[in-house]
């Protein structure tokens, strides 16, 4: 495993990790979403030794910020 680099909302960035055979250092950004499942949509190599993950999963359909006003937490009534 690499250094994480940057988490901003939903995009997660790791950089440094092992060396490619006669390449750089491995990277690799995670895009996550809400989703009814969890589930890896997509995997790509853009770049050489950069892989780009698309996920999805239950936990993030949750609200990231509670509403200002409510008096309560965003609850979820059903997956």
């Amino acid at each position: 495993m690499g250094k994480s680099n940057a988490y901003v909302g939903r995009l997660s960035t790791e950089t440094n990790s092992a060396k490619c055979w006669n390449g750089p250092m491995r990277s690799a950004t995670v895009e996550l979403s809400c989703g009814t499942t969890n589930a890896l949509l997509s995997i790509s190599e853009p770049e050489k030794c950069e892989y780009r993950f698309k996920a999805t999963s239950p936990a993030l359909c949750w609200p990231i910020d509670p509403v200002v006003g409510e008096g309560k937490q965003g609850v979820k009534e059903e997956l």
